[in-house]
């Protein structure tokens, strides 16, 4: 295998009714984040994330991108819109 240069990861699925006092980047994506740390071995140097509140008090949709030193990348999304689970 090469030089790992891009990570992508996906988390979507319907709001779960557990979760009151957070949104969908601390219960979700952090975990997506924590990975492409730990693959990369590196915290980013930069980060561009955009997202909101359509149904929820909280956000419920959120898409990131993290650039790390030498041109690597993670693309991150997550979301509690779609109807059905999906990872």
């Amino acid at each position: 295998m090469g030089r790992i240069i891009l990570s992508y990861s996906k988390r979507i699925g319907s709001w779960p009714e557990r979760i009151g006092d957070i949104g969908v980047v601390k219960d979700t994506a952090i975990h997506d984040i924590d990975l492409a740390m730990y693959i990369f071995n590196a915290e980013p140097i930069s980060v561009y994330a955009k997202g909101g509140s359509i149904k929820h008090k909280l956000e419920d949709h959120v898409q990131a991108v993290l650039s790390f030193e030498g041109n690597k990348s993670a693309l991150i999304e997550a979301n509690w819109l779609t109807p059905r689970k999906k990872t």
